[in-house]
């Protein structure tokens, strides 16, 4: 068994002063205080930031998802921002759920240290501490389920690591509990063990292994069940939930939510493809394999440089790549098989190829696969580094390792959710629960107005609906939500749901409504108005509003509605 030093020509860890040896952990987290300091207040688009806490408020406030509203995930974590919310109350502002997930991103880094500290040098830990944040931290930067999943998914990956299955288990069930596709995740990860295991004749995971990680996943199981019986609504509204309406509400096909468009992924990330296999085979005498991985890199640069999705798509496509390129070449070598780096990466492959899949599994496709990405890269890295038959493959996999995470630093840089460039926001927020954040002028100045006009002619408590998007701002005002349905973007409901929610309405009428012209992610309000007569699921609505509410003014583009049928004013006149 090779121990450090063998592989990074450093001395063991011991005798070691304790600044010697976390220093990259200290510089990690100046790099992460410093970013975030510099731009983690930037932007803020009232659509999807936000709409975790109005439905935690909820459940602060005595309801339970499900049984009293529509949740179409499982339901972690809500009960995670619902926390946060009754033990800090109003402290816990926009700013403060972006310092969770700011921490929640560092942790994922820290989390997979374990996997790989033994075969790095202190230089390499800072560097790949750096990658993984940067790999895993995109596009949004606020509390969102899908973080949870993966970082459950990750304790999962280090305890099946050090061989505590049954904990491994109870892991895998956490991150079900924050994003249902991640039940798939234990059969997966097993089948594809199973299937290294029958080539590579080694015990990757053993039957007594396996029933210890499902014994682990079935008892908190269990007892969520037992809990769903008795007080959440019932076992049956939960699968509604959270596996029948998901497929209704957004109409997309089972095949692309299997299959998503990784085959589109994998031809504009051909070039990434071939010059990183030609990279990884470069040496001297073959040294006019220079000009060919040169053109194919460049091409694949170009590419990457052109929008985010071909970022991701390369990021995610490289890493099945080189996880699969390596088992290929290492079948009939007995060497390889036998290093010691090998050894102890190798039941690790199938835990990185399914938590990838898993992260990118989405209505959207696998743009959002990076979230997952950062364990299969860790890994493809390693391999690489010590297996290429290259004499320069330590410079050439750190030269490939620094361009992934210097182009994702750029696009950290680049992309604002759902907001305008940088040099646009500057002008900060007056409403309490957003102070600190910093938008365009319009956004700004029509946020902060909706928020006084609600505080105007509301109490904290009363009833207002937001439709069809702006969730959030239940949350920043403390106002109820009357339906079951707490966001009525398209993706979130169907017809018979919005039948649902206007028997509600007649129940508990709010006293104010907010209807707006845009949908909310149109920032710069240069699309197409809402037109809500000609979209069957939002037509009913409109009608009732209009039959039981009359226009009190306008708010930029929101119109304020409160009770009253114009049609009986009109008669009084």
């Amino acid at each position: 068994m090779m121990v450090e030093s063998d592989i990074t020509g450093e001395e063991s860890p011991s005798g070691q002063s304790f600044l010697e040896m976390s220093w990259p952990y200290a510089a990690f987290l100046f790099f992460v205080a410093g970013y975030s300091y510099l731009f983690l207040a930037d932007g803020f688009n009232a659509t999807d930031e936000g709409y975790l806490q109005s439905l935690a408020q909820r459940i602060v406030d005595g309801e339970l998802p499900y049984a009293d509203f529509y949740f179409l995930r499982t339901p972690l974590s809500l009960y995670l921002q619902a926390a946060f919310i009754y033990l800090f109350g109003s402290s816990y502002t926009v700013l403060a759920a972006r310092a969770f997930w700011t921490v929640q991103t560092v942790a994922i880094a820290f989390v997979l240290v374990p996997v790989y500290r033994r075969f790095v040098s202190r230089c390499e830990l800072l560097i790949l501490l750096c990658s993984t944040w940067v790999v895993s931290s995109q596009l949004i930067a606020f509390p969102w389920y899908s973080y949870d999943a993966v970082f459950f998914a990750l304790i999962a990956l280090v305890l099946y690591h050090r061989r505590w299955f049954g904990l491994t288990g109870v892991a895998i069930f956490l991150a079900a509990l924050s994003k249902q596709n991640y039940l798939v995740f234990l059969p997966v990860f097993v089948a594809l063990t199973w299937l290294l295991q029958t080539r590579y004749r080694r015990t990757l995971l053993s039957l007594a292994g396996v029933l210890k990680i499902i014994l682990g996943f079935i008892v908190p199981t269990i007892c969520y069940v037992g809990y769903l019986e008795l007080w959440g609504g019932g076992l049956d509204t939960f699968v509604r939930n959270v596996f029948v309406l998901p497929g209704k509400t957004s109409e997309v096909s089972a095949v692309f939510a299997i299959f998503q468009n990784h085959h589109v992924a994998f031809a504009f990330s051909l070039p990434a493809l071939g010059g990183v296999l030609l990279w990884y085979y470069f040496r001297r005498e073959r040294i006019w394999l220079v000009i060919p991985a040169a053109l194919l890199t460049a091409g694949a640069g170009w590419l990457i440089s052109r929008h985010f999705m071909f970022y991701a798509y390369a990021l995610v496509t490289l890493n099945y790549g080189l996880l699969i390129h390596v088992l290929v070449i290492t079948w009939r070598n007995k060497e390889l098989q036998n290093t010691t780096l090998f050894r102890w990466l190798l039941p690790l492959i199938p835990f990185c190829i399914a938590l990838q899949y898993m992260a990118a599994f989405n209505y959207v496709g696998l743009t959002f696969g990076y979230m997952g990405a950062a364990p299969g890269l860790i890994v493809a890295w390693l391999l690489w580094r010590e297996q290429s038959p290259s004499p320069y493959r330590k410079t050439v996999a750190m030269a490939f390792l620094l361009v992934i995470m210097g182009t994702g630093l750029y696009y950290k840089y680049s992309n604002v959710s759902r907001d305008a460039p940088r040099k646009f926001l500057y002008t900060e927020f007056a409403s309490a629960k957003l102070s600190g954040i910093q938008s365009t002028r319009r956004n700004v100045g029509q946020i902060d107005h909706l928020v006084a006009t609600v505080e105007k002619y509301t109490e904290p408590g009363d009833y207002i609906l937001v439709f069809p998007d702006m969730p959030t701002l239940y949350y920043l005002t403390d106002r109820r939500n009357p339906t079951p349905i707490g966001w009525y973007v398209l993706l979130e409901f169907t017809s018979e749901m919005m039948q649902e929610s206007l028997a509600q309405l007649e129940k508990n009428r709010p006293r104010l409504v907010l209807l707006q012209s845009y949908p909310e992610s149109d920032y710069r309000r240069k699309g197409d108005q809402l037109d809500y007569l000609r979209i069957n699921r939002y037509r009913p609505f409109l009608m009732w509003l209009l039959a039981n509410y009359k226009m009190l003014e306008m708010v930029g583009d929101v119109a304020i509605f409160v009770p009253g049928s114009p049609v009986a004013d009109q008669k009084g006149n």
